[in-house]
């Protein structure tokens, strides 16, 4: 499974816990949210190889489908512990600089512009190209955090708002 899709599904998974969370802190008033999410869960968990959880969002959807609030309030918070396990099992280890030296900011902000140009021509491979070059390097969690954005973005075939993404930390 390639890195782009991990971090996309992980950041399915984050927003699904806070949902989650925050339906049963609620007293699960809107099932209909809780149903969706797991819906979503079923399929991304699937994707990535838990057919043990994603066995589980389906009984979870089912539960939410038929109202069953007993059912959800016994098997969520497993799900949910779970589910963080599963964002900690591929949680990426990384070691980000304190700070980045002018001539870094200067390569950094050339790859933003060759990144830019390669998304105007939609050639995503260029792209790739590019990000894996960028990601060799130390950054801070700033520049990490608009990388791993970047590759959201590609993954879905954003190319205006890579565009937009790199103008704005170029500014």
């Amino acid at each position: 499974m390639n890195e782009e899709m991990i971090l996309a599904i992980t950041q399915d998974i984050k927003k699904a816990l806070l949902v989650l969370e925050s339906v049963m802190n609620s007293g699960i008033a809107n099932t209909g949210l809780f149903t969706t999410t797991v819906h979503g869960m079923k399929s991304a968990l699937a994707n990535i190889g838990e057919a043990e959880l994603s066995s589980a969002a389906f009984k979870l959807e089912k539960a939410g489908k038929s109202d069953d609030i007993n059912f959800i309030t016994a098997e969520t918070p497993g799900f949910i512990s779970a589910l963080k396990e599963i964002t900690e099992k591929y949680k990426k280890e990384e070691n980000y600089a304190i700070e980045v030296s002018g001539e870094a900011l200067i390569f950094l902000r050339e790859k933003f512009d060759e990144i830019g140009r390669a998304c105007e021509a939609y050639n995503k491979r260029a792209v790739k190209e590019i990000l894996a070059e960028l990601r060799k390097q130390a950054w801070t969690r700033e520049i990490t955090d608009v990388l791993d954005e970047i590759s959201l973005c590609l993954l879905h075939g954003e190319f205006k708002k890579i565009v937009l993404t790199v103008k704005e930390f170029s500014g």
